[in-house]
């Protein structure tokens, strides 16, 4: 994993762990392992962060010379190939770097959408910020990537990106000096003159995008042009997930009796089922706590989900459970002057915006995130040994976990919307979750994830729930008293 990640920032220069995870390991139902690797490697001095996306995502890049030099040994190149670290890119997010990485992913992962292309070429097929010298040699051109697939018939293909940003003459001078930095077979091996090529409109693809078609004598590209209002982009792109995967998944739940069961409470029944295992088996209790010796579990202590004490804990572990929602914050701060617990977990479904998992509630008090993910794993060693005392148990325990893994790929599907996202899924998508009764939790799953965002801008925000329909509403204070605030409800 290491040696992945060294290569994709390599080419990428600067990444989030989420899209280092969808471009290396894009089955995986968390980054957990990628943010190991990026911890790691920043140890030893090969990777570092300078900031976070606006989406607060810690951006990585490779660091100073022992970074380009280890990332060029992976990709099997010399460092004046490797181009720079992007230092400092993070601090102001990234924002165009996030846009071309988008791009290759597009490309090497294909579409998700039911019936959707697939991808084309590798990740080590790209090069980003590749600087090309213009015949001449006064004038240089640099691409914001370059992907060669010669084996699928695509000698070099140049990508600009832009954010609607860039004025439209610079545009078009961009276009036009491309194709010069391209070498074509001829006599003398260099460019011949590409003369003024022609825009001409292809398709209006929807009320706010239509499609243009520029072609010269060396060149042929299709730009999408999409409607401006101030200077951005007016768009809201709609849910680009795997409906397929979405059915199948769904599919298993709607055949599972105890995920029927766990309907009437949802995060009550994990709770009280864990709290269970845990008393009645001790393996169990040193799965989850990591942590030999007898302990005593108590329900709903002092608004905590579980209170877990024992022999050799100087403070007792908590471990508030979500399933769909996120972390109030404010309560895990209390819950923490409480108990001054040591170590203190959140398990939940959906992982917190939270920086590589941890949150600092006080001095000395650091909340670790346990998705249901970590949980199985943590638990599935210690089923043969539960089996040993009781098979009826044992194969509850099995089938429990089974339907939690089943939820959090659920959860990693369609409970996290995009910036550029509709924040309601679609309506046939909604229909397939309403099968398993999800839809409306996976709504306000959707919901605070937004307000978690607002909140780390300092604005206070509710999500709710009526008529079975998500609603969001940040609030703020105003003067004389006035507080000032928007719902939205609804598609």
């Amino acid at each position: 994993m290491r040696a992945d990640v060294l290569a994709a920032l390599g080419v990428l220069k600067v990444a989030t762990a989420h899209q280092l995870q969808r471009l290396l390991r894009p089955k995986a139902v968390s980054n957990k392992a990628v943010r190991q690797a990026l911890g790691d490697l920043a140890l030893h001095g090969l990777v570092a962060s300078d900031g976070n996306t606006k989406e607060r995502h810690k951006t990585w890049r490779l660091e100073g010379a022992a970074g380009l030099d280890a990332a060029a040994s992976v990709l099997g190149m010399v460092r004046p190939e490797m181009g720079g670290t992007a230092r400092g890119a993070g601090r102001s997010g990234a924002q165009h770097a996030m846009a071309v990485n988008e791009t290759v992913l597009a490309f090497v992962l294909g579409g998700t959408a039911l019936g959707a292309a697939g991808g084309l070429g590798t990740m080590r097929s790209w090069s980003t910020e590749t600087e090309f010298v213009l015949p001449g040699g006064k004038r240089k051109v640099r691409p914001d990537g370059v992907w060669q697939a010669p084996e699928i018939g695509v000698p070099v293909l140049m990508v600009e990106v832009d954010r609607s940003t860039m004025a439209p003459a610079p545009g078009r001078r961009e276009v036009h000096r491309l194709p010069r930095a391209v070498p074509r077979q001829g006599p003398r091996q260099r460019p011949g003159p590409c003369g003024r090529g022609e825009w001409a409109e292809v398709a209006q693809r929807t009320p706010v995008q239509k499609v243009l078609s520029y072609r010269s004598r060396c060149t042929s590209l299709r730009v999408a042009l999409r409607r401006r209002d101030s200077g951005k982009l007016l768009r809201m792109t709609p849910w680009g997930g795997d409906v397929a995967a979405v059915q199948a998944l769904v599919s298993r739940l709607e055949q599972d009796p105890l995920f029927v069961m766990s309907l009437g409470s949802k995060e009550l029944f994990h709770s009280n089922l864990l709290a269970w295992l845990m008393q009645r088996f001790p393996v169990v209790a040193e799965a989850v706590t990591a942590a030999p010796g007898a302990v005593r579990v108590a329900r709903e202590a002092s608004h905590t989900d579980l209170l877990v004490e024992g022999e050799g804990r100087r403070r007792p572990l908590v471990a508030e459970n979500k399933v769909f929602s996120l972390p109030d914050e404010t309560q895990l701060a209390k819950i923490a002057d409480s108990f001054a617990p040591q170590d203190p977990e959140l398990l939940s479904l959906t992982e917190p915006l939270w920086d590589a998992g941890v949150w600092e509630s006080g001095p000395g008090q650091v909340w670790r995130w346990m998705g249901y993910e970590e949980l199985a794993s943590r638990l599935r060693p210690v089923v043969g040994l539960v089996r040993g005392e009781d098979a009826y148990v044992a194969d509850t325990m099995e089938r429990w976990l089974d339907m939690v893994r089943v939820l959090g790929e659920l959860a990693a599907l369609v409970g996290r919307p995009a910036a550029d996202e509709a924040l309601m899924l679609p309506s046939e998508l909604r229909a397939v979750l309403d099968r398993v009764r999800l839809d409306p939790g996976v709504q306000k799953m959707r919901f605070f994830h937004v307000a978690a965002q607002l909140r780390a801008r300092g604005v206070e925000t509710y999500v709710g729930l009526s008529n079975r329909t998500a609603l969001i509403q940040p609030l703020v204070e105003g003067p004389e008293g006035i507080t000032f605030g928007w719902q939205l409800q609804g598609p």
